[in-house]
């Protein structure tokens, strides 16, 4: 799904904050967006890099849930 929006023009970057910081915010999540105190942060650890290559997202190594 997300490699049809960089079909449409976007940038990885662009692509991902629309599927992480973006879609939180729309939720109302309003302690989310950025690594700091205070924030609520998962963490989502995959091979490769999402901002080079969207696919690297399919290869999920770890992920680290906040409470």
């Amino acid at each position: 799904m997300l490699e049809f929006f960089s079909s449409l023009g976007f940038e990885h970057a662009e692509i991902l904050d629309m599927a992480t910081t973006n879609s939180a915010h729309a939720l109302g999540l309003t302690d989310t967006g950025a690594l700091a105190p205070g924030m609520r942060a998962d963490l989502v650890v995959v091979d490769g890099n999402p901002l080079t290559e969207l696919d690297a997202l399919r290869r999920i190594r770890h992920v680290f849930k906040g409470p």
